[in-house]
């Protein structure tokens, strides 16, 4: 465990594979420069899955009511959940 007092430089690169929170980061930005238009949108749906800490592996269990909750529109909620396997592909050809 990490002390509290004891800096941590999260800037530095990971020497391991990235992390769920570092894949929802990804796939959020992904989508901002696929969709530059609902960037906004995008960005107040990242902030708001973050501050709930949800992460890669929890996205997609996310429910409707959450999304709602959280007053992120109904077609941001569905692109995040339709985009995945358009991500996929993306990240294959890599």
């Amino acid at each position: 465990m990490v002390p509290l007092n004891q800096i941590v430089d999260l800037t530095e690169p990971a020497s391991s594979p990235p992390s769920d929170v570092d894949k929802l980061t990804e796939y959020m930005n992904w989508l901002i420069t696929k969709y530059p238009a609902l960037a906004e949108d995008l960005i107040q749906c990242k902030e708001a899955l973050t501050a709930h800490k949800v992460i890669w592996d929890t996205l997609f269990k996310v429910t409707d009511e959450l999304f709602m909750k959280w007053n992120v529109d109904d077609g941001i909620v569905l692109l995040i959940r339709e985009q995945k396997g358009k991500w996929n592909k993306s990240l294959a050809k890599k």
